[in-house]
């Protein structure tokens, strides 16, 4: 068994059952998200976006419009939206922003007949894969200027999809291990 794969069965043994504490957090950080989306949504950055990409064919969420675009725009429009003015989520173990990822994608790939239940429990479960990751590779990993939300969201994402399209052990192992190798970003620009 490859270490990607025996940290995943070790997290998945520990990462359920959920509490109704857990879901309570869950709905706040839902809260926050839609809040810090909702903000942005007139911002010219948000249009340059649309103008730029064009929406795609899909039936995906766009948070604030009367539209559906494909899966891979809305996760990335959603995601600009909240992180714009980074005024989204803060989780002290990422050191980063988590819901502006984890979310993004969630309600990307969300179908009209999935479960509130299931959805928050991916949620719920991407938060603590991203927290569990921080923890592995921070403080150093932040102060050396990598930013959390996108070297470690990507991962948290591809974990909370996993558990919302109820992939197996290996198919998740694939999906992190893809996640991982995509993973990128700076704080800032310097040299």
């Amino acid at each position: 068994m490859n270490r990607t794969k025996q940290y995943m069965s070790k997290f998945n043994k520990n990462a359920a059952p959920f509490t109704a504490a857990d879901y309570e957090r869950a709905k706040l950080g839902m809260t926050d998200y839609l809040a810090a989306n909702f903000l942005t949504k007139d911002e010219q950055e948000v249009t340059q976006l649309i103008q730029a990409l064009g929406y795609g064919e899909g039936d995906s969420l766009i948070i604030g419009r009367e539209a559906t675009a494909s899966a891979s725009f809305a996760a990335l429009y959603n995601g600009l939206q909240t992180h714009l003015l980074d005024m989204d989520d803060v989780h002290s173990e990422v050191r980063g922003h988590p819901s502006a990822v984890i979310l993004s994608a969630l309600f990307a790939l969300t179908e009209p007949t999935t479960s509130g239940r299931l959805f928050l429990e991916s949620y719920i479960y991407g938060i603590e894969l991203m927290a569990q990751l921080g923890k592995l590779v921070n403080p150093t990993h932040y102060e050396q200027g990598w930013h959390n939300t996108s070297t470690l969201g990507g991962m948290a994402a591809a974990g909370a999809l996993s558990k919302l399209l109820q992939l197996s052990l290996d198919e998740q192992c694939q999906a992190m291990s893809i996640a991982a190798t995509q993973a990128a970003g700076l704080q800032r620009g310097k040299c």
